[in-house]
């Protein structure tokens, strides 16, 4: 899991944004994906408008390279908003949220890493997991009625954010709420 030094989670509700001191690899590691992502949204305009292209010859390839260029300005933008915290408000009490989250942890084998008053942390197994340090961290933090939650991972060089990952969460968190907050008659 990647070091939440001081993480300060009145003020990360306060804000909805994990906030923590981060370090300088952290630093770097956001740094570089910007750079790499921002070349990978400019190389393919440099492609399609070379001057010296044979414009006669436009196949799958130049447009395919577009793509690529949508893929990196969303990497560059989940990478920006990687520690915006999503939130979720039910009509259940922190301790039924509670509960509700670590079962649906439990149901998708996350392992346990922390679970104090109002902060739970559960981390999964890295996708191509080479190195068991390799893990991806679903961070909730509680407050009242409401659930604001992120995902990070942790890699040995790059840090790519979530792409869908945080989607599927908040829908099947809102999902578990609402059958929950659904009285049976």
């Amino acid at each position: 899991m990647r070091t939440l030094k001081q993480l300060d989670i009145n003020g990360s509700i306060k804000q909805e944004k994990l906030i923590f001191k981060e370090s300088w690899l952290d630093k770097f590691d956001t740094i570089t994906v910007y750079f790499v992502f921002g070349w990978a949204t400019i190389v393919p305009f440099l492609v399609y408008f070379d001057p010296h292209r044979n414009k006669n010859e436009t196949g799958l390839f130049h447009y395919l390279i577009f793509l690529m260029t949508f893929l990196s300005i969303y990497v560059i933008y989940r990478k920006a908003t990687e520690n915006k915290l999503i939130k979720i408000t039910s009509s259940n009490t922190q301790e039924l949220n509670r509960s509700l989250i670590n079962e649906y942890c439990i149901k998708e084998n996350f392992r346990k890493y922390r679970d104090t008053k109002d902060i739970i942390i559960y981390n999964e197994d890295a996708d191509f997991n080479i190195n068991p340090n390799w893990v991806t961290s679903y961070i909730f933090l509680l407050k009242d009625n409401n659930i604001l939650f992120t995902i990070i991972k942790e890699r040995y060089k790059v840090n790519l954010p979530t792409l869908t990952k945080h989607l599927v969460v908040k829908n099947d968190l809102r999902k578990i709420l609402k059958n929950i907050d659904t009285p049976n008659s």
